[in-house]
């Protein structure tokens, strides 16, 4: 009867090591898999396996080609114009362009690219570590309308998808939750920057509204186009009518109003800041709070200015904020760059071989 014991006892031993090593060959396979399709020749024109092509390991995550190709879109798209004017000018590609010796505008992008991704990839995983979610479905929605505003040449060319601009959109979204988490963790002593920029040296805003008369019209192609002479002297004319109107004490936006011409905006700005050009900048500050200014004539456009009621105590609250928002701002990117200063990367060179900033995808 032990006997039997002893071997039942045995063979269940047996059994449970047997079956623990085929689970840990299964979580071993899983990894070994990763590894061969990194290894997997890659065809650039198969673009319907983009999202089973590995492009690179970060941190043993997987990142495919399809998400990879939405940043080279992204870039090359919004450098388009830039380089094709590049290429007419010089006659050589813009991504071909040497710069740092050896290494190509192209690979200068694309190496920038590799950067970002493994830093969004680390940091999405920390985010999903911590339990964070976004809103996945306005993710969706945004992507059916980027995919319709993006022509079909481009789509098949870079081997776009709304399920790729998906994923990758998540993944961003995340990170921006994760560093505002890391930035709420700074402490900020909002007394200490108080002391460092007192009210008293703080000067405030200058709130404005202006009407204006721009001297530009857009053509039947849309390019930008100057009014000759005689129509920007009956615009000026015309505003010169408005400002009086407005000097009498009218409201200057129901002034615009009545104009064909004239259009009314307001702008608020810092003396320090680049929202304002130098002149209204100058114009502005003279005036004293309701007073308006003459006629103002820059090199497209002319406008009448009226200085409104300054708003210090409520700005300087805005501007110590803002500069508490800068410190931990400061203080978020440097803890998320401690986070990833030891990234584990792997790229899979038969990937990078044909894609990248610059090459020819199609």
């Amino acid at each position: 009867m032990k006997k039997s014991l002893c071997k039942g006892l045995f063979l269940l031993l047996i059994l449970c090591f047997v079956f623990t090593g085929c689970s840990k060959e299964e979580e071993k396979s899983d990894k070994d898999k990763l590894v061969e399709d990194m290894l997997r020749e890659f065809d650039v024109n198969d673009k319907a396996n983009y999202k089973n092509s590995v492009a690179m390991l970060v941190g043993g995550e997987a990142v495919y080609v399809d998400e990879v190709m939405w940043y080279i879109f992204l870039l090359e798209d919004s450098m388009r114009v830039y380089s094709e004017e590049y290429e007419k000018q010089m006659k050589e590609p813009y991504w071909e362009q040497y710069v740092d010796g050896n290494v190509t505008m192209g690979q200068l992008y694309t190496d920038d690219i590799i950067s970002q991704i493994a830093y969004n990839q680390t940091i999405y995983s920390l985010a999903l570590k911590d339990g964070m979610k976004c809103d996945e479905d306005s993710i969706r929605a945004e992507a059916v309308t980027v995919m319709a505003n993006i022509s079909e040449d481009d789509i098949e060319k870079y081997g776009l998808t709304e399920e790729a601009y998906v994923k990758m959109h998540i993944k961003w979204a995340l990170v921006d939750k994760y560093l505002a988490k890391l930035c709420n963790e700074a402490e900020v002593d909002l007394e200490k920057i108080k002391k460092e920029h007192p009210i008293e040296e703080f000067k405030g805003k200058i709130n404005t509204e202006f009407i204006i008369v721009p001297y530009t019209y857009a053509d039947e192609n849309g390019d930008k186009q100057v009014f000759d002479n005689a129509t920007i002297d009956k615009l000026n004319a015309e505003l010169e009518s408005a400002r009086q109107e407005v000097a009498l004490g009218k409201d200057m936006k129901a002034v615009a109003d009545a104009y064909d011409n004239v259009l009314y905006y307001k702008s608020s700005f810092y003396e320090e800041d680049k929202s304002a050009t130098s002149i209204y900048k100058s114009a502005a500050t003279k005036l004293s709070s309701g007073e308006i200014s003459e006629v103002t004539v820059e090199a497209f456009s002319a406008y009448v200015i009226r200085r409104l009621d300054d708003t210090k105590d409520k700005d300087y609250v805005e501007y110590i904020q803002g500069l508490a928002n800068e410190e931990r701002t400061i203080y978020g990117e440097a803890k998320a760059k401690e986070l990833t200063k030891n990234i584990s990367n792997k790229l899979n060179d038969n990937v990078w071989k044909t894609i990248g900033v610059g090459k020819n995808n199609s």
